[in-house]
């Protein structure tokens, strides 16, 4: 199984609540970077699964339109949800997805990494705006997943 860890691009603060915080300029830039980069990729995206909050869906939005997939709302991927209950069902996934883009949040998506590579919450990465980790796992369980690529590359 491949997953594809994306964190939403640059958001402005000037909203009602976190929820409704929306990408800037900037962020949109950003995130159109990331995803041209994800399109060439040799892996090919199955499925794109995108946290609730605004500016999670308009970064999966933008990678809809690049990679030609629809979108799937997924509640679990909010920035401060259980890591273990998000990996428990993202596994199910490898039963019907070779290969998943999911869009969310620090600290959520620094402590997927820590888990899904280390087995452990303890060694949780920060991820810049608009950041793709790669992961592959052949039997997708916590501790046993590798880092390919991170996106854009330097």
């Amino acid at each position: 199984m491949d997953v594809f860890i994306m964190r939403h691009g640059e958001a402005s603060f000037n909203a009602d609540s976190d929820i409704n915080r929306e990408l800037t300029l900037r962020g949109r830039e950003e995130v159109l970077r990331s995803v041209k980069a994800l399109a060439n990729q040799s892996c090919p995206i199955n499925a794109i699964y995108s946290s609730p909050y605004l500016r999670a869906k308009q970064t999966a939005e933008i990678a809809k339109t690049e990679l030609g997939l629809s979108i799937n709302i997924q509640p679990r991927l909010t920035p401060d949800y259980n890591p273990s209950k998000v990996t428990d069902w993202l596994y199910t996934l490898s039963e019907s997805h070779h290969s998943v883009l999911i869009t969310a949040h620090m600290p959520l998506v620094g402590k997927l990494i820590s888990l899904m590579v280390d087995g452990d919450l303890l060694h949780s990465i920060n991820f810049s705006t608009a950041m793709v980790v790669h992961l592959h796992a052949e039997n997708p369980f916590d501790g046993c997943f590798t880092l390919k690529a991170v996106l854009p590359s330097a």
